[in-house]
C-alpha cells in the first residue's frame, strides 16, 4: 500500500467546523484523517465528525452512527468501555477539551467503505489532555448507515469553536 497525503488543513483562528469535502475518491481504498493540537474556544466540550453525503449533504438528523470504544485514564488508571448507538455523530473524543494552554487532543480516524452506499466502516484513535493535565487514551470502532457513498467529514466541538490545530487526510493506495 502506498500513503499519499491528499488534504492539510490548519485553524489559525476559531472557526465552528472544519469541512473536510471532496477527499473520499475511487481513487484510494482507506483513507486516514489525522487532527493534530486541536484544541477549543470553549471548555469541557468533545471534538466530533458527521459524514457529507455525494449530493453535499450533511448527515446531521439521521440517527446513524454507531461506535463501541475502550478508554484508559492515566491519572486514575482505570478503562472504561463506551458504547452509542443511533447517535447524530461520532465522538471522536470522549475526554473533554477546552481554553487550557494545555488542554488539546490528537486523533487518527481511518475510514473505510466510502464508495459504497450502505455502511463506512471507522476506527478512532485519539488522547486528549483535560484541563487537570491528565492524559485519557481511546480506541475503539464505528460505522454510520446510509444510502449514499460518502465524499467528505466535518469535524466539530460539541459546543463553540475549534480554534487551533491542524487536520491531514491521507489515502492508502494498492501499489
Amino acid at each position: 500500500l502506498m500513503l499519499e497525503k491528499i488534504l492539510e488543513s490548519d485553524i489559525t483562528s476559531a472557526v465552528s467546523t472544519v469541512d473536510l469535502d471532496n477527499v473520499f475518491t475511487d481513487t484510494y481504498d482507506v483513507f486516514l484523517i489525522k487532527g493534530y493540537n486541536i484544541g477549543s474556544s470553549s471548555d469541557g466540550v468533545l471534538v466530533q465528525m458527521r459524514v457529507r453525503q455525494e449530493d453535499g449533504t450533511l448527515e446531521d438528523t439521521n440517527a446513524a452512527y454507531n461506535t463501541s470504544r475502550l478508554f484508559m485514564n492515566d491519572f486514575t488508571n482505570s478503562v472504561s468501555r463506551l458504547e452509542r448507538t443511533d447517535q447524530t455523530k461520532f465522538d471522536i473524543t470522549r475526554t473533554s477539551i477546552g481554553t487550557g494552554e494545555s488542554e488539546f487532543c490528537n486523533f487518527e480516524v481511518y475510514v473505510f467503505n466510502t464508495r459504497i452506499s450502505s455502511k463506512t466502516n471507522i476506527i478512532i484513535n485519539d488522547v486528549a489532555q483535560d484541563s487537570n493535565a491528565d492524559l485519557k487514551w481511546g480506541r475503539g470502532q464505528g460505522y454510520h448507515e446510509r444510502t449514499e457513498i460518502i465524499r467528505g467529514v466535518q469535524f466539530f466541538c460539541s459546543s463553540g469553536n475549534l480554534d487551533n490545530g491542524k487536520f491531514c487526510v491521507y489515502g492508502f493506495r494498492k501499489a
